[in-house]
């Protein structure tokens, strides 16, 4: 029978490599991850809101109001987490028509960090988006938003092992 030589230093560069392989290999996630349900929610509109009585107290009502009926805190200051939910409603309405063209976004706002030369920076980034745009009344506009914000509970809970309501 052969015996086989082994070569230490060979096995050991082998290891080290593997090693140092898995402790810079990262999960890829959905940017939903969270330790606690709860989240801070930032409205912004355009102006023309006002005219069709959608105003940003009452899109931020709608959406707050979702999240607590799905067990979701709702935060007082953007300061207690390194996320939040930043809503966005623009509108125009159309001529003599009722209806109103808009656009909604929700989207998941939190805090990154990269290198780059050997330093790390952290930037603010969007790291889950939805929404849509389309056409008709206030009720309406406000019945998608809605739908969109139960998307994203839907989503968040997904990426997360809280309990769903």
């Amino acid at each position: 029978m052969k015996k086989l030589k082994i070569n230490i230093p060979i096995i050991l560069v082998l290891l080290l490599v593997i090693s140092v392989s898995l402790v810079n290999a990262q999960e890829v996630g959905t940017g939903l991850e969270a330790e606690k349900p709860e989240i801070f929610v930032y409205v912004k509109s355009n102006t023309e809101n006002s005219q069709i009585n959608i105003s940003e107290d009452l899109i931020k009502s709608k959406v707050e109001s979702r999240l607590m009926q799905n067990n979701i805190k709702v935060l007082n200051n953007s300061l207690e987490n390194d996320y939040y939910l930043y809503i966005t409603l623009k509108t125009s309405k159309i001529n003599s028509d009722k209806n109103i063209i808009y656009n909604i976004g929700v989207q998941m706002i939190r805090v990154t960090f990269y290198s780059f030369n050997d330093a790390i920076y952290s930037k603010q980034a969007v790291t889950w988006s939805g929404g849509g745009f389309g056409k008709g009344d206030s009720d309406f506009i406000i019945n998608s938003l809605e739908n969109y914000t139960d998307i994203f509970i839907t989503e968040f809970y997904k990426a997360n092992n809280f309990k769903f309501n």
